[in-house]
């Protein structure tokens, strides 16, 4: 298949109500760049590996980049500039979850049966072999009064569709305790996700980070449980600051 060069991108206003007891807000408005990935010679790079713990994880060594002066002249904080997503394209060759924490229904793909990155050779595959999928990664170097933006690309694992999938951008302290309800959630309908091309998800937070951010929790999040077939393919997920009224 030729590849193709060109990008379709929407403006999608979604208000998409979810059936469930827990209380969760969308966001409004979001972008989504629709990318059409090259299906021409994938070598077979990774090895697929099941998952068979019921709680995985893997994460580095990560200190918050925060110095703390006086009582006196309060705390202050250094934040970091560039991507803030560790191994956000799953390509980390020993180890291609390493800067993540998941649980088990999060694996990679597998090119021996056809399943293919955005880039490169490795994307997450959540939703299968588990039903229930969490992949979150909490990021250091979060300072008050920025703005954040978050880029991912997902696609449907098989032409069934997608289920549900919840992603969420969650401010957090120097404790790692959650500021407040999510600074940015999306909802990905069921059946909204193609599985020939990935979609390209573009969104910023409306509200600076609050006075206590020290962390940004990303999250992704599926339960395939009621939808056979319908998990995903994640990959290229990046953080980066954008704006600060400081600048």
């Amino acid at each position: 298949m030729s590849k193709h060069t060109h990008q379709q991108v929407y403006e999608w206003k979604f208000n998409h109500k979810h059936k469930s007891n827990k209380c969760k807000i969308p966001s409004h408005r979001f972008t989504i760049i629709l990318d059409h990935t090259n299906y021409s010679d994938y070598n077979n790079r990774y090895k697929y590996v099941d998952n068979k713990d019921p709680y995985y994880e893997i994460s580095p060594e990560i200190v918050p980049i925060c110095s703390y002066d006086s009582p006196r002249e309060g705390r202050h904080c250094v934040p970091r500039h560039g991507e803030l997503i560790i191994n956000g394209d799953f390509e980390y060759t020993k180890e291609p979850f390493f800067g993540w924490k998941i649980r088990s229904g999060v694996t990679e793909i597998n090119p021996d049966i056809g399943e293919i990155a955005h880039q490169d050779f490795n994307a997450a595959r959540l939703g299968c072999p588990g039903p229930h999928a969490l992949l979150y990664q909490d990021v250091p170097g979060i300072c008050p009064g920025i703005y954040y933006q978050l880029n991912f690309y997902m696609s449907a694992a098989e032409e069934y569709g997608n289920a549900e999938v919840d992603v969420r951008l969650e401010f957090l302290d120097h404790r790692r305790n959650l500021l407040d309800r999510p600074a940015l959630q999306l909802l990905i309908p069921d059946g909204s996700l193609s599985s020939l091309v990935f979609t390209g998800f573009n969104n910023s937070t409306k509200i600076p980070a609050p006075p206590e951010a020290r962390f940004a929790r990303v999250s992704f999040e599926i339960d395939t449980h009621n939808h056979e077939c319908k998990y995903v393919h994640l990959d290229d997920v990046s953080l980066i600051a954008i704006w600060s009224p400081r600048q």
